[in-house]
């Protein structure tokens, strides 16, 4: 056997065995890693995703209590047939799904109980361009007078940063390619990124090896959920958060773009994270679970920070671009003395939902029930402070 020949059969050979030690790691933790709950896979659509249409599931939530969930025929929390008599779309992304909270006591069915027609476009872990993808598709079938957009002032920069959804020509400065080109090698990198992803051996490989030994350190912060918080709490930003910030105003703009070409009035709320409420660095989602959290807490103490700068940025951003933004952290500050998040979980409780929607019925739906509540008597200003 020539030379070349013993190579290339000893690259297959190897290749051959890392494929299989891989499988039978994923198998291994598959079977052993065990969730709360047994979760129906997504479905993928074009730039956004569902849960499949029409199912039944459960999720249990830190009280211990089975919250039955339903998808209608978009694979979207209502009931069946909601769309096509929706007036109000809420679009967003796990605060408005809330999977922790029976439907009758979302945000969604807190406005639907006040006579609001009101249909639930929330799904965790979305960008503001998966929602905007979402919104295109579903106005398609129905035209409201007007959109909500809730922006989560926690980890939204970060989606927007890694979102590849790319709306225009002007989103071409935060690829590698030109738009209509193609890049193989690029491509089979974000191949291979979501395939690992979508397994639990690849996830462990990706953020244990590749993350920490392949990757600059300014870019390991803005991939950190933890430390992407801090980074934007931080009076001077680095050059990611720039191209985060970036990325939000030219989603903001495609925003108010649709809500111009198809006369549908359009509200940004600014949903401030339970770190941002209780200013309290240990707070912030992941915190405990990133290694790295702890420094670079006490580094953006010394560097200069204010706890309120997301939602001062979402709204200058929005301000920008014509959009109204409410914000919902002065409301939530004055009133966090109340069960308005878990203690665990960093989501909305019930009475988080029914805090933000008598805030919503007062600023935006103007009904009378809301008038005496004390969401109506807080005002919606955005803090100076920290």
């Amino acid at each position: 056997m020539s030379l070349t020949r013993k190579i290339l059969f000893w690259f297959i050979l190897l290749a051959l065995a890392g494929i299989l030690s891989l499988a039978a790691a994923e198998l291994m933790l598959r079977l052993t890693v065990k969730t709360q709950d047994q979760l129906p896979g997504y479905v993928s659509h074009s730039n956004f995703y569902t849960y499949p249409s029409d199912i039944n599931f459960s999720f249990t939530n830190e009280d211990g209590k089975q919250i039955s969930i339903h998808t209608d025929e978009n694979g979207l929390r209502n009931q069946p047939g909601a769309l096509e008599k929706a007036d109000v779309i809420l679009v967003g992304d796990s605060f408005i799904f809330g999977i922790n909270t029976n439907q009758e006591q979302t945000l969604t069915g807190c406005l639907l109980r006040k006579g609001i027609k009101a249909y639930n476009a929330g799904m965790g872990g979305y960008s503001t361009y998966n929602e905007l993808f979402l919104l295109r598709n579903l106005i398609r079938k129905v035209h409201p007078s007007s959109v909500i957009l809730f922006f989560y002032l926690g980890n939204d920069f970060h989606d927007n940063y890694f979102d590849r959804s790319h709306l225009s020509a002007s989103n071409a400065a935060y690829t590698t390619t030109r738009p209509g080109s193609f890049n193989l090698i690029s491509e089979v990198k974000h191949s291979l990124g979501k395939l690992c992803l979508k397994s639990k051996a690849g996830t462990i490989l990706y953020q244990h090896v590749y993350c920490r030994w392949f990757k600059s350190p300014s870019w390991k912060v803005i991939a950190s959920l933890s430390l992407s918080e801090m980074l934007s709490y931080r009076l001077v930003p680095n050059a990611e958060m720039k191209i985060a910030e970036e990325k939000t105003d030219q989603a903001f703009q495609e925003l108010a773009k649709l809500g111009r070409e198809k006369g549908i009035k359009i509200y940004l709320v600014g949903i401030p994270s339970k770190a941002q409420v209780y200013q309290a660095f240990h707070e912030i989602s992941n915190f405990s679970l990133d290694d790295n959290s702890r420094n670079y807490a006490l580094e953006t103490i010394k560097t200069g920070y204010s706890f309120a700068r997301p939602d001062q940025i979402a709204h200058a951003l929005a301000a920008k671009n014509g959009l109204e933004y409410i914000s919902l952290l002065p409301l939530f500050r004055a009133n966090r003395n109340r069960n308005i998040y878990y203690q665990i979980d960093s989501h909305w409780t019930a009475q988080g939902q029914k805090l933000a929607a008598d805030y919503l019925l007062h600023t935006i739906f103007k009904t009378a029930g809301a008038q005496n509540s004390q969401a109506a008597r807080t005002p919606g200003a955005i803090p100076n402070g920290p």
